[in-house]
């Protein structure tokens, strides 16, 4: 992270998301690490991005439970973890499997737990959160809305915003080429309306951040 280090408190920002995806960062020396320059740089973790669920239900739950407490070391109190591709490494039921076991500690570790869509993938369209949200009746478990990746996936942020109402937890913004291709573009520069979807967000009552 010594590039993000040098680069965020230069241009204001100050909540930060932190994506630990490899071992160094999800030691113990690797949080401190993260805490400290936080606190030397004036930066608040807000949240800790792990990598997907799928594999082994076993190793999803421990290594989830893990980066929970890491959070609430940290302060940041919010999760998020998408899923492997469409159909493998135990498909959405293993994610299911998963989160039933996680939701009661991260009622009691009052840790939320963003569940992230991306397309092609087992956590993608409105079916999928419908199945995920029927099977994990939680207020500590929701959905990590990333806007570009419903497009992408040829689903309807806006849909997804009316059918959940208040299981929205986090929000992606991202920007794709085109609606039902999954192809990113800077911010802006495609089909993606943000700033439509941040305003159907609101109405709905999100008071969340926006990454």
């Amino acid at each position: 992270f010594e590039p993000a280090f040098d680069l965020i408190p230069k241009i204001g920002v100050k909540n930060v998301e932190f994506n630990v995806w490899y071992p160094r960062t999800v030691t113990p020396a690797g949080i401190e690490s993260i805490r400290d320059r936080c606190y030397q740089h004036g930066l608040r973790p807000i949240s800790l991005q792990g990598t997907a669920f799928g594999g082994n239900v076993l190793k999803d739950v421990t290594h989830k439970l893990w980066l929970m407490e890491q959070a609430k070391n940290l302060g940041c109190h919010r999760v998020k973890f998408t899923g492997a591709k469409r159909d493998t490494d135990g498909g959405l039921e293993g994610v299911i499997e998963a989160l039933k076991a996680l939701a009661p500690a991260a009622a009691e570790m009052d840790v939320l737990i963003a569940v992230e869509n991306h397309a092609n993938n087992n956590i993608e369209n409105i079916e999928d959160y419908d199945r995920i949200l029927q099977a994990v009746d939680s207020s500590h478990v929701g959905i990590c809305l990333d806007i570009g990746h419903f497009d992408g996936a040829g689903v309807s942020n806006f849909d997804v915003i009316d059918r959940f109402p208040g299981k929205v937890l986090h929000v992606d913004l991202k920007d794709v080429a085109e609606f039902g291709v999954y192809k990113t573009v800077p911010y802006g520069e495609g089909i993606t309306d943000g700033e439509g979807i941040v305003q159907r967000l609101i109405e709905r009552g999100y008071s969340g951040y926006l990454v």
